[in-house]
C-alpha cells in the first residue's frame, strides 16, 4: 500500500486600498483569520477621531473609498492511502505504475525550394510522464523466508517550465531496498520527503522596500508544504 501525508502551512497578511465602483459596507471576518473590508464611512470615522492629534490633520475619503485587512494562517494535514495488490511467480518481477501525462510542443521547420525557400512547419505533441512506479521481484527459500527487491519511484509535476513550449519540470524521489520477511510480514519503507516554500508578495513600487510603511502598502503571502512518502508491503505465499 501507499501512505502519501501532507504537512501545509499558509500565512498571507497584507492592506489593499482602493476605490469601487459603489460605495463598500465594512463586512468580514476577525476569527480565526482577520479577512475584513472597511467601508469609507468606517475610515472617516477612525480619521475624525484621531485629528487634532500630533502635527498632521487628515481629511476625509470619499465613499467609494475601501480598505481590505488581510491577516490569515491556515495549516493543513491530508492522508492519502492507495492499497494496490500484486500477483507473481517466484523469482518473476512485478511492477505497478500509477500517474497522469501531460505534453509538449516539438515544432520542426522544413525548408522546400532552391531559388525561393518556402517554409513548412510541423509541430508535434510529445508525452511526458509522472507517475508513482513500484517494481518488485520476490524469492522464496524453503524455510519461508521472503527476499525482495524493491524499487520505488515517484515523481510529480512542479509547473516550472524554462520556456513556454518547453517540458514542464518534474521532481523526482527514488530508492532501492532489499529486504528479508517472513510470510504476511509488513515491511515499511520510507524517508521520502519533500519540502517547497513559496514566498510570494506585491504591493507599491519603492514604498514596499520602506520600514514601518510597507505593510500599508503591500500584500505577502508564505506557503510552506511538506510531502511525506511511506510505502507498506505485505508479501503474502500462495499455494
Amino acid at each position: 500500500g501507499q501512505f502519501d501525508r501532507f504537512f501545509q502551512s499558509t500565512v498571507e497578511t497584507g492592506i489593499n486600498w482602493g476605490i469601487g465602483e459603489n460605495p463598500s459596507k465594512t463586512k468580514g471576518s476577525a476569527f480565526p483569520g482577520i479577512d475584513m473590508t472597511i467601508g469609507s464611512n468606517e475610515i472617516n470615522k477612525i480619521i475624525t477621531k484621531n485629528n487634532g492629534f500630533g502635527s498632521f490633520n487628515l481629511g476625509k475619503v470619499i465613499p467609494e473609498f475601501y480598505m481590505n485587512i488581510k491577516a490569515m494562517e491556515a495549516n493543513g494535514d491530508v492522508k492519502v492511502r492507495s492499497t494496490p495488490k500484486l500477483s507473481t511467480l517466484n523469482g518473476h518481477r512485478s511492477s505497478l505504475s500509477i500517474g497522469e501525462t501531460t505534453y509538449y510542443v516539438v515544432t520542426n521547420q522544413n525548408y522546400y525550394g532552391s531559388q525561393i525557400p518556402q517554409a513548412s512547419e510541423i509541430k508535434n505533441f510529445q508525452p511526458i510522464d509522472a507517475q508513482l512506479a513500484i517494481d518488485l521481484k520476490p524469492l522464496v527459500s524453503g524455510d519461508g523466508q521472503i527476499t525482495m527487491e524493491i524499487n520505488v519511484i515517484q515523481s510529480s509535476f512542479n509547473n516550472e517550465r524554462i520556456s513556454p513550449e518547453a517540458p514542464p519540470g518534474i521532481n523526482s524521489r527514488e530508492f532501492t531496498s532489499i529486504v528479508r520477511v517472513k510470510d504476511q510480514e509488513l515491511v515499511v519503507l520510507g524517508g521520502l520527503e519533500e519540502k517547497v516554500k513559496n514566498d510570494s508578495g506585491s504591493g507599491v513600487p519603492f514604498i514596499t522596500r520602506v520600514p514601518v510603511l510597507k505593510w500599508f502598502f503591500s500584500q505577502r503571502k508564505r506557503e510552506d508544504t511538506k510531502k511525506k512518502l511511506v510505502i507498506l508491503i505485505k508479501p503474502t505465499v500462495i499455494y
